[in-house]
């Protein structure tokens, strides 16, 4: 067994994290190491604007939500099926849905993830994965998965070699030459990684949501994050900039009517198209209706 400490800082504390590795499993553990002293960090020059588009909403829970690229058609991914939404004018209408043969009804985990591809489609829900095949016929099968659920915005390149250690989200932002990406954890704080194995900075005070888009304003990649609020509390999601492995708020935060469910890009992200991650997806429960409501974000410069 071999024990690893690393001292970071973001602009208000010192985080220790030690990650403590057996040949079973690696466990980090994270503990503020009290308050940063000397000057802020100089803020940003410039303002951002976050702005949050109401897409459709349902009785029943959305897991994920996928965007065509047509912009015209969306997949909505709950607990036991999909459901197909098309704009018509200026609203969205439901246009069916599509059972799945899933056993997780019981789970109170509310988590999914929706793929597709040339002659595939699945679905991820935590210790299941459901499949269907275009070509053979079958229909949709499940089976017992264990592995962790992919994120859209994140290639398996990118997380290959890192030592994320337990994780509820991730993001992935930058050039394809210089990716760095984040993982949250359910404890309230995110991991920055870069091109080694081992974590290069923490930010305390993240909910565990997370999503990164390219907009090529100020540095050209901001993240969405949402706030530590539980699901009896109304939740906000904020912009901020990675620089200098600091992380500064970019745009006020947007409070939205309740929980967020699920903050991801639309698209799968292609390394060599960043144009797939220029806006995210929220999915949220409202606190008053119940209602799981969808939403686009995006970010635009100043004048």
């Amino acid at each position: 067994m071999s024990v690893v400490l690393t001292v970071t800082e973001n602009p208000t504390v010192y985080m220790g994290i030690v990650q403590i590795r057996s040949k079973e499993n690696t466990e980090t553990v994270m503990e503020s190491l009290g308050p940063v002293e000397g000057a802020p960090a100089a803020e940003l020059a410039y303002s951002l604007v976050l702005h949050r588009d109401f897409l459709f909403s349902q009785d029943s829970p959305i897991l994920d939500v996928v965007l065509e690229k047509d912009g015209k058609h969306a997949d909505a991914l709950g607990p036991q099926g999909i459901t197909f939404y098309e704009l018509q004018g200026e609203h969205w209408k439901m246009t069916g849905v599509e059972h799945l043969p899933a056993h997780r009804s019981s789970s109170r985990e509310l988590r999914g993830f929706l793929f597709f591809d040339v002659d595939t489609e699945a679905v991820y829900f935590p210790a299941e994965l459901c499949r269907l095949s275009i070509f053979d016929g079958k229909g949709w099968s499940c089976e017992k998965y264990m592995e962790p659920m992919p994120v859209r915005s994140v290639s398996e390149d990118a997380t290959a070699g890192k030592k994320l250690g337990s994780w509820f989200s991730a993001a992935q932002f930058g050039p394809e030459q210089a990716t760095r990406i984040i993982v949250t954890g359910q404890e309230g704080s995110a991991r920055l990684y870069e091109e080694g194995p081992d974590p290069v900075a923490l930010f305390p005070g993240w909910g565990s949501e997370i999503a990164s888009v390219h907009t090529g304003c100020g540095g050209g990649w901001q993240l969405l994050v949402t706030g530590q609020r539980d699901w009896t509390q109304a939740d906000t999601i904020q912009a901020v900039e990675i620089r200098e492995r600091r992380a500064q708020p970019v745009t006020s935060p947007v409070e939205v009517a309740g929980a967020v469910i699920a903050l991801h890009t639309p698209a799968t992200r292609s390394a060599d198209e960043a144009s797939a991650s220029a806006s995210a997806v929220a999915v949220v429960r409202n606190l008053r209706t119940g209602r799981y409501e969808v939403y686009r974000l995006s970010i635009t410069c100043p004048n």
